[in-house]
Formats: C-alpha cells, sequence, structure tokens
C-alpha cells in the first residue's frame, strides 16, 4: 500500500471545516494535488495539533507549528503520529511518500521502514514549485 503524508500549513481558513479544505496557501493545496495524482492508497495530514489527520476530518482553525516544539515535544509528536500511522497502515511493508519539510519528516523516519522523502532538502520556494511544476503536467 502506499500512503501519502502531507505536512499541514500555518495559513487556514477561519472557520471549522474538513481538513483538506481548511489549510490554505500554495504549499498545501499543491502538495493534495500531487498527492492525489500519486495514486496514493491513502492520503493524511502531518498536523502539528492533531499529529496524523485524515483529509475528510473536521477540525477547528488552530495556531501552532512544530517550528516551535521543543526537541522532546518534537519527539513526543513523532511517537503519536508512528501510534496513529500502526493503526492504519503497516510501517514495515506499507511505502510512504513524504511530501513535508525535515521538521515533519526527523521526528518519524526512523520508525518507518519505507519512507520517501520526496522533497529532499528543497527549501520552502522550491517545494512550492516543484509541486506546482508536477500537479500541472
Amino acid at each position: 500500500m502506499k500512503v501519502l503524508l502531507i505536512s499541514c500549513v500555518k495559513k487556514k481558513k477561519s472557520i471549522k471545516c474538513k481538513a483538506e479544505d481548511l489549510y490554505m496557501g500554495p504549499l498545501f493545496k499543491n502538495s493534495l494535488c500531487l498527492a492525489r495524482k500519486m495514486n496514493a492508497d491513502k492520503i493524511y495530514i502531518l498536523s502539528a495539533k492533531h499529529h496524523l489527520l485524515p483529509l475528510e476530518t473536521e477540525i477547528e482553525p488552530y495556531s501552532l507549528t512544530l517550528k516551535n516544539f521543543k526537541p522532546k515535544e518534537k519527539i513526543d509528536w513523532g511517537k503519536k503520529v508512528i501510534e496513529q500511522l500502526s493503526q492504519v497502515s503497516d510501517l514495515k511493508n506499507d511505502v510512504f511518500v513524504v511530501l513535508a519539510g525535515k521538521e515533519y519528516i526527523n521526528p518519524i523516519k526512523d520508525s518507518i521502514s519505507n519512507l520517501e522523502d520526496f522533497l529532499g532538502d528543497l527549501i520552502y520556494g522550491k517545494r512550492t514549485a516543484l509541486m506546482k511544476s508536477l500537479c500541472m503536467n
């Protein structure tokens, strides 16, 4: 099974709605578009607040980012994500493609056997441009 993981973003709508509709901005929109084009079996959002977030889950807007987490908090966040992933996927045999920055990858990468860091070390602007380009094709 192929599982796509995309990161949440700072810019959000101001009303409660499905997670896939809450996050705004080109990085999230292009990440979601590309994830869908990659024919994933499952797509989840890596959320600083909600950890592993299904697209259809309705949530309130929030203001939280992993960048402000202390190292121990990032480790705990990653453990919770892995716990949630283990309930919906096979951490040893499934392929996990991550469309997110290192802040979201580092806390989980050692617990997943087949993790593909799709964006590597690209900075924000280059990530957005690459995903936009791939999404348009």
